[in-house]
Formats: structure tokens, C-alpha cells, sequence
């Protein structure tokens, strides 16, 4: 019916069995963890993907922006000049017209 010789076997026999065991169901565990682990990792290596796409596309955005300002400095420098000249050939007008006035009286 049953097996005697597996109740009574040797203790060496008996614990290479139970280190068996362990050692399988050890193995089992670590290749468990390491399955959830790996999932857990390209999650986060998706997630980071996606920071650095967001990242890019806002360097490209302020790129384009800084390029617009440089286009336009220059003109506001120079549209800056010429109010300034223009500013200060109508004071000197007023200064002038100014000690006109005061000459005559």
C-alpha cells in the first residue's frame, strides 16, 4: 500500500529533501519579487520618459520664445534710439523757442 522506506529513510536523505524545499521554495520567492520588481521598473522608466518629453517640449517652447525676443531687440533697441534723438531734438526745439520768448520780453 504505502512506502515504507520513504518514513524511514536515512536523516541524510531526509535532509537533503528538506533542503530542497527550501531551496525551491527560496528560488520561487526571489523569482516572484524579482518579476514584481521589474514591472515596478518599467513603470517608472515610462514614468520618466514622460517627464522628458514634457521637459523637451518646454525647452523647445522657451528656445522659440528667446529666439523671438532676439528678433525683436533689435528693433526695439533701435525704435528706442530714435525716440530718444527725436525726445531730444524737441527739447532742445522748446529750449530754444523757450529763450526766444524771454529775449523779446
Amino acid at each position: 500500500m504505502y512506502d515504507t522506506s520513504v518514513l524511514f529513510a536515512s536523516s541524510s536523505s531526509r535532509s537533503y529533501d528538506i533542503l530542497v524545499i527550501i531551496l525551491s521554495t527560496t528560488l520561487a520567492l526571489l523569482l516572484v519579487l524579482s518579476i514584481i520588481l521589474v514591472v515596478y521598473l518599467i513603470q517608472v522608466a515610462r514614468h520618466i520618459n514622460r517627464i522628458t518629453l514634457k521637459a523637451e517640449s518646454f525647452m523647445d517652447n522657451i528656445k522659440s520664445a528667446s529666439k523671438a525676443i532676439r528678433k525683436a531687440a533689435g528693433p526695439i533697441a533701435l525704435s528706442k534710439i530714435i525716440s530718444s534723438a527725436v525726445a531730444a531734438y524737441t527739447s532742445s526745439k522748446k529750449r530754444k523757442k523757450g529763450e526766444k520768448n524771454n529775449e523779446e520780453q
